[in-house]
């Protein structure tokens, strides 16, 4: 998790989710993961099916990663509880401290430096 972590760390928000996540999958691959974006799990908690931003495997090890802007979403949280891997959450834009969630890893994304 320690790869992940540093990973998730250093590298910039986009202005977006959608870049945001381009920029976490970039920066994943050339960590040596293998990535896919937008895996189909059968539920997001409000009786919906959803899809996982990021699957990363590297070394036997699968991650799920969802992006979320400034706190974890419940419908993340329901997403990454649909599968038997490591369970993440990046935020772009969290101010104060990250949250804890029994069982789920939650981690800022580097953030522009403003003037």
């Amino acid at each position: 998790m320690e790869s992940i972590q540093k990973v998730i760390e250093s590298t910039l928000a986009g202005v977006n989710a959608r870049s945001t996540q381009v920029r976490v999958m970039n920066a994943l691959s050339r960590d040596g993961w293998k990535v896919r974006w937008e895996k189909p799990v059968k539920s997001r908690g409000d009786g919906h099916s959803g899809r996982i931003d990021i699957i990363a495997v590297k070394d036997g090890k699968t991650v799920a990663i969802e992006v979320d802007r400034n706190c974890p979403r419940q419908k993340s949280i329901a997403k990454l509880n649909c599968g038997d891997w490591i369970k993440v959450i990046a935020l772009r834009s969290c101010r104060g401290s990250v949250p804890f969630i029994p069982g789920i890893h939650v981690y800022k994304l580097a953030s522009p430096n403003t003037p």
